[in-house]
């Protein structure tokens, strides 16, 4: 799984990897599938 955030992360803009880190750090692994929803 890790992998795959990886490469997803790579692959959008730096701003939007920010944006990503920030709510992982924020709110935690937990909400991962909810965050996957938002970017599908």
């Amino acid at each position: 799984h890790l992998k795959m955030e990886e490469q997803f992360i790579l692959r959008v803009p730096p701003s939007v990897s920010e944006r990503i880190d920030r709510l992982l750090s924020e709110k935690g692994t937990s909400e991962d599938n909810s965050l996957d929803l938002s970017f599908s």
